[in-house]
Parts: C-alpha cells; sequence; structure tokens
C-alpha cells in the first residue's frame, strides 16, 4: 500500500477504510452491535458529549512482488500512527497523529525507520440518517520529518469524503474519495503536484469476531511536469475482530488496472505486482 493511501483507521467498523475513519460513528457499527466479541471492551472515557479518542495503529506490508524477489529490492514497509483527540457524539471530531514509518530493503544501506510527519486531522458530519453516514475530513501534515525537509518542508492538506451505507444482514458498503495536494518551498519540477485516492469496500459480519469482503482501490496521480498515473488495486479482505479495542486483518492487493508509474503502486497488471499487508489496531 502506499503512503498516499494510508490516512485512515480506528472505530471498528467492517472494513480496512472504515477502520481507518477516526471518528466515525456509522450505521454498521450500530447494526453490528448486539454481536459478541471474543473479549471484553474497554468504554472511552467520556466529558459530556464528548469521548476521548485515544490508540495505535500499525500497517505491515510486503513490497510488491518485483521489489521481494529483487535481492537489493524493498522487502517489507511499516507504517505507525499514534492518535489522542476527542469525538462528539454528533461525529465532530479533532484528534493530533504522530507517525512513526520505514521501509526495509534486501540493500540493507536503504533501510530506515524513522518519524514521519505528524498531521492534524478535523472532522464534521454532512448528512445521517438510519442507513447512512456522510461525513467530512480535513487534515494537515506538518514536515517534521527528514525526508520532507529534504524536500523543501514537504506538506500534504487532504479532504477525505467519507459515506458508509448499511444494508439487511449486515453487509456494509463504504466509500471513501481523498483529493490531496502536495506543496514544498522549492521545487525541482518532477513532484508530485496533487493526487486522488478512492476506496470502495463491501463487507459481511459474519459473527461477532470476523467480517470479509472485497474492495477497490483507485490511485490517480499528477505531476509538476504535466505527468499523469493512474492505478487501481482490488483486495479480498478479512478483519478479526477481538474486541471493539483490539482487531487484526489481512489483505492481498491484486492490480487490475495500471498507466504510468505512480510514486507507489502497480507499475502493471501481473502477478509481479501483488501485495501483501497485515493491519492491527489498538484503540479506545
Amino acid at each position: 500500500m502506499s503512503v498516499l493511501s494510508r490516512s485512515i483507521r480506528s472505530v471498528l467498523v467492517p472494513g480496512l477504510v472504515a477502520a481507518h475513519f477516526i471518528g466515525l460513528c456509522a450505521s454498521a457499527q450500530d447494526q453490528a452491535s448486539t454481536l459478541e466479541t471474543p473479549f471484553s471492551s474497554v468504554q472511552a472515557p467520556t466529558f459530556g458529549n464528548n469521548s476521548l479518542m485515544l490508540g495505535i495503529k500499525s500497517w505491515g506490508d510486503s513490497g510488491r512482488v518485483r521489489e521481494v524477489v529483487d535481492p537489493v529490492g524493498r522487502q517489507f514497509e511499516l507504517h505507525n500512527e499514534y492518535f489522542v483527540g476527542l469525538r462528539n457524539v454528533n461525529d465532530w471530531a479533532f484528534y493530533a497523529t504522530a507517525v512513526t514509518d520505514g521501509d526495509t530493503f534486501g540493500d540493507n544501506t536503504k533501510t530506515r525507520y524513522a518519524a514521519g510527519d505528524p498531521f492534524l486531522t478535523f472532522q464534521h458530519p454532512i448528512y445521517k440518517d438510519y442507513s447512512t453516514t456522510v461525513f467530512g475530513q480535513i487534515r494537515q501534515s506538518f514536515p517534521v520529518s527528514t525526508g520532507s525537509q529534504a524536500k523543501g518542508n514537504l506538506k500534504k492538506t487532504r479532504y477525505w469524503l467519507i459515506s458508509d451505507t448499511a444494508f439487511a444482514n449486515r453487509v456494509d458498503l463504504l466509500n471513501a474519495f481523498v483529493p490531496t495536494y502536495v506543496y514544498q518551498d522549492r521545487y525541482i519540477g518532477t513532484e508530485t503536484a496533487y493526487y486522488i485516492d478512492d476506496w470502495t469496500e463491501l463487507t459481511k459480519r459474519m459473527n461477532g469476531w470476523l467480517s470479509v469482503g472485497v474492495g477497490q482501490h483507485t490511485q490517480v496521480e499528477w505531476f509538476r511536469d504535466k505527468r499523469s498515473a493512474a492505478g487501481i488495486d482490488v483486495y479480498p479482505m478479512a478483519d478479526f475482530i477481538l474486541s471493539s479495542n483490539f482487531s487484526i486483518g489481512p489483505r492481498v492487493y491484486l492490480p487490475v488496472f495500471a498507466k504510468g508509474l505512480l510514486s507507489d503502486g502497480p507499475t502493471k497488471v501481473s502477478t509481479d505486482n501483488v501485495q501483501f499487508e497485515l493491519f492491527t489496531k489498538i484503540a479506545l
């Protein structure tokens, strides 16, 4: 998974995208509330109409197969987020996130793990009825990492438009449309200017501890030298829900479309571009 595509997850709703969304009060979550998880849950402290948001989210991704089989290629990447904030009963939320991430290469001189760029998120509700929730999130990153500072204090402003609809039999459809603007203090002319991510997931909560489904992730990227690139992965998925505070889920990303060269995505439709992921979440 691309760093471009990783900014979500916390409240436990079926699916990769839903789990990303800190502050989500989705109908799918309400629909599954009568299911028992294997372990008891810890409730977040409340302050009037607000509740504490606190947790850790971690993604462990293999490189694409073409990278893993390369003796000096990327073997593994790890991304961790540590967040704290407040969520309102009406789906307003504000939280801060610190980041650590890095990559392991066959060539050990390229391996690195360090602090990433922290970001602030403001969430606002848009629409909600008995089956559908729509809300937005504005996110701003800050160039703390060595990599972003070396690129001229690279910053990202993102807007997440998120919709979640619950159907009968604990089936859930979730979509996130995410435009991102990338800017920095100086340029060499080939950097990413902006990009769009879109995720869609159809999931079914099988019981109290398991959700399964299928998703798609579309990336479109534009560069300052007028180049563009695009890619689409589809992925089968499962989430093992041990409690509302802890879950773990594997995914397999299968490329179905590729055009141009994304910063981090499929280069062509082939088994060489398959990627594996394991996500864990511990949160109030």
